[in-house]
Order: C-alpha cells, then structure tokens, then sequence
C-alpha cells in the first residue's frame, strides 16, 4: 500500500495547560470528599466511592501536561499521531474561534460511527483556510458549531 499524500500537516499541544491554584485542589477535595461522606451517610456506599474516584481523577486530568501530537490531513483522512479518521466516517466539521479574533483555534468534525462522536483538534501551527478548503474539497458539510457539553465543562474546570 502507498504512503498517504500529505496535504497540511503541523504539530501542537493536545490542549493548552492551565496551571491550578492550591485553591483548585481544595475545592475539588472539598466537594468530591463531602459529597461521598454525604453518600455514605444516606448509606450508598458504592456511589460514595465513585464520588470519591471521580475527585481524584479530576485532579490527576487537571495537573497533567498536554501531549504535543503530529496532525495531518492527507487524501486518505484525518490523521491525529498514528490514529486515522477516514474522510467516509466524517459527517461535518466545524471551526471554532474561541477568542472572536476571527482565527479559529479548534478544528472539530463529527464521526458518523464510533463510541466517541466529536473529536477537537487545535489548530495551533496550521493554516486554517487550507484546512477548511482540503475537508471542503473532500465534500465534508461544514457546521457553524460542534462543542458538546463534555468539552465545555472541562473547558470550565480548565482541564483539557
């Protein structure tokens, strides 16, 4: 099989890092610890220990450094380091200008199969109008948003 032709390729940070205040930590210690006594007292012990394993997870995700991947678009699909999503499996895609400068940030496309449906991608290090004009040229429908609630909240709590 031949080598994929490589149309834009750049390299950046899975997510920018936010660096968390002591404060951060606390809180989340607080509401994941009080929480879980709160379900041991009503007696529910195994959501206790989610609650519990839900904070320590929290913090783990909110002090990790971003990984930098290698992107690339090529005439095959949407490669994300060595993982491919074929332009088949793309419904849509979006570009996302979380500033307002008029530069998107993120390139977001939803799959039409598998278990998770948005992926985000930043933009970081790349021309975004050859982005946009090589999934245009591979008759992908473009959106005007595609953020679920998952990637807001973790917007919110500043972890990825």
């Amino acid at each position: 099989m031949e080598e994929p032709t490589i149309l834009v390729d750049w390299r950046a940070q899975e997510y920018e890092f936010a660096p968390k205040s002591p404060t951060w930590y606390w809180t989340i210690a607080i509401l994941s610890l009080g929480s879980a006594v709160a379900a041991f007292i009503v007696g529910n012990i195994l959501f206790g220990i989610i609650l519990i394993l839900a904070g320590m997870t929290t913090t783990l995700l909110g002090s990790r450094r971003p990984a930098i991947h290698h992107f690339k678009i090529t005439n095959r699909g949407i490669y994300v380091s060595d993982q491919v999503f074929r332009y088949d499996n793309i419904a849509r895609f979006a570009m996302d200008d979380h500033v307002g400068n008029g530069v998107p940030e993120k390139l977001l496309f939803e799959l039409k199969q598998g278990v998770v449906k948005v992926i985000t991608i930043p933009l970081a290090g790349a021309d975004y109008r050859k982005v946009r004009m090589e999934l245009k040229n591979h008759n992908i429908d473009e959106a005007e948003r595609l953020d679920t609630l998952t990637a807001r909240v973790s917007d919110w709590m500043g972890i990825g």
